[in-house]
């Protein structure tokens, strides 16, 4: 990616439209789903104030990367942002997507009187460490995550 490319990305707000790019990058992510399966749950997210979804834009107007965030509530803490995903597409990793992404992410936050931005990222991502520590976040904890399923 050129220069001028890095630059010319823009971070903005999701719409309705943004859906159909935003679905394949949710594979690379390693979460499929179908535009489908998106757009109810989105529209869901595009109308909760505790919820947002920022989409990084290139000059086609093609979706190159998504940050999902939400206030996390607790009783016996501040709130704080968790990010629920972020991806940028593999062509765009590494020319300052992801950190223009999570830059929103962070502004969101601090608007909305959260006291922080968590995230939790799996053991294997070890690219995705090395980039959230470039940006300023540490690793807190390890932990296990532990899962219930529902039958339909």
């Amino acid at each position: 990616m050129s220069e001028l490319e890095r630059k010319e990305i823009i971070v903005r707000k999701v719409e309705t439209i943004d859906i159909d790019g935003i679905v394949p990058l949710c594979s690379q992510l390693g979460y499929p789903c179908t535009s489908d399966e998106v757009v109810p749950r989105m529209t869901k997210l595009m109308n909760d104030k505790e919820h947002i979804v920022f989409v990084a834009v290139n000059l086609d107007g093609k979706i190159v990367g998504w940050v999902h965030s939400y206030i996390n509530k607790l009783f016996y803490a501040d709130n704080a942002a968790e990010i629920g995903g972020i991806v940028v597409d593999v062509l765009y990793r590494g020319n300052g997507v992801g950190k223009k992404l999570m830059k929103a992410v962070e502004e969101w936050a601090k608007r909305s009187e959260c006291m922080a931005v968590s995230l939790r990222s799996n053991s294997k991502r070890i690219e995705a460490h090395s980039f959230y520590n470039a940006i300023g976040y540490e690793k807190v904890k390890e932990q296990y995550t532990f899962r219930k399923y529902f039958e339909a």
